[in-house]
């Protein structure tokens, strides 16, 4: 029997104690996991390098589902362990600006100017449970977003200029919000480039999965087991609690198994981000592929940590590529939802423009034709999807067998709607 790495020990502890408040949704608890891992390992002082600089393994994370489906329940969950190990951390509705930033004052009492840092010098998890008030234009929070921005840059910084003084610190704060999906989403893709600095989990669950989830929320009550939730967290402490606190070196990449990865990356671009949709939306889909190995290099990083490494190499890159594909799949999905600046049903739409041109064309067509008609359209601002995605979503509707296909010659394929191919053949 195989014996099982370190951190499939931890995830398999980590995943049974998420249990206790989350019902399904195994993705999200992934994702939560490599948080989780960050935020411990940043406040032990690790770091890997890049360009001569060292980088925190902090994953900030957006969360987008709809309610009842366990985000606020796994966002307590991880809140409560980061606690329980004695690090700083915070869940919160909506906090002002000041108590986060902090502010400088004048003291009534002995006439002096005083600077007050603000929680995030101490936090080392803040967990946001409604980050729709994040991504909605106001004064207020467009201001504390812009604040946000910088934490989760490379090093966190918070620096603000006042009327009596500035108030400036580095801060290693990991930051999580959640939000179901709403119409000004768009408007934030488009003006912000808050989204672009996170790991984003997006989920729609389908009735099976909507149906177990009400059923085992009901059943949570029957887990009633206090000391087993203990004992869990005890055992996720103890294992903790042997990763040894860094004196100041840094995590480094093997450069050989760096260039060997070159070839994944393309890839992903190549398989996810070319041609997937036109104009606007491919741009800034673009925009987060820039940013995607900083994800695949944290996890690599955490990775190689927990394995006991102090170089990350290709197997830990796998890992952390492997890790991102759910971000990949989810940024697809949500601009799949962005047409003209609203939000449409998921494929609904563009299935129908495809089954109508087929319809016109006497319910069958070559499939390149089609390419070639939808491309047409894409010219005249009348489909928004690239070729790639195109071609994705033809293959899906194949798949689900809203379209037969025939192969009628070499790479020649013809596509057939269901009514028109029962006559086919009924009328042989």
């Amino acid at each position: 029997m195989v014996e099982k790495s370190l951190i499939e020990n931890l995830w398999r502890l980590w995943k049974a104690y998420v249990d206790f408040s989350v019902i399904g949704n195994n993705e999200l608890k992934r994702a939560m996991f490599h948080v989780f891992l960050g935020t411990v390992l940043t406040e032990k002082k690790y770091s890997y390098i890049e360009g001569a600089k060292r980088k925190s393994l902090r994953i900030h994370t957006f969360i987008i589902q709809d309610s009842g489906t366990g985000k606020s329940q796994i966002m307590k969950a991880l809140h409560e362990i980061i606690a329980y190990l004695g690090i700083q951390s915070r869940i919160t509705v909506k906090d002002n600006e000041a108590s986060l930033t902090g502010t400088v004052y004048k003291d009534i009492v002995d006439n002096k100017i005083h600077v007050r840092k603000g929680m995030l010098y101490e936090l080392k998890l803040l967990c946001w449970d409604e980050g729709s008030v994040l991504l909605k234009h106001s004064g207020f929070m467009d201001v504390l977003t812009d604040y946000f921005q910088n934490v989760m840059d490379e090093p966190g910084k918070i620096s603000k200029g006042m009327k009596l003084g500035k108030v400036e610190y580095f801060c290693n704060c990991t930051l999580i919000a959640g939000s179901y999906m709403f119409d000004a989403f768009r408007e934030t893709l488009l003006t912000k480039g808050f989204l672009q600095r996170m790991y984003i989990s997006f989920k729609e669950f389908n009735e099976k999965e909507k149906r177990d989830i009400r059923i085992g929320v009901n059943l949570l009550k029957s887990k009633k087991n206090f000391a087993q939730y203990d004992e869990l967290k005890a055992a996720i402490a103890k294992i903790v609690k042997k990763i040894p606190k860094l004196k100041g070196e840094a995590i480094t990449f093997n450069n050989n198994d760096l260039m060997k990865f070159q070839y994944e990356l393309e890839s992903i671009y190549q398989n996810y981000i070319v041609g997937a949709f036109i104009g606007e939306k491919q741009k800034i889909l673009e925009t987060f592929y820039s940013r995607l190995h900083l994800l695949i290099d944290k996890i690599a990083a955490q990775h190689a940590i927990i394995e006991g490494r102090k170089e990350v190499v290709y197997e830990d890159l796998v890992y952390g590529r492997k890790e991102c594909e759910m971000h990949i799949q989810s940024l697809l999905k949500i601009f799949d939802y962005l047409s003209s600046g609203k939000i449409i049903t998921t494929g609904d739409e563009r299935q129908l423009v495809i089954i109508n041109t087929l319809k016109q064309n006497q319910g069958q067509m070559i499939k390149s034709a089609l390419l070639d008609t939808l491309k047409e359209r894409k010219n005249i601002g009348r489909w928004d999807l690239g070729f790639n995605r195109t071609l994705s979503l033809i293959n899906d509707m194949i798949a689900a067998r809203k379209i037969h296909v025939e192969k009628t010659g070499k790479n020649v394929h013809l596509l057939i709607l269901p009514g028109v191919l029962k006559e086919k053949y009924s009328k042989k």
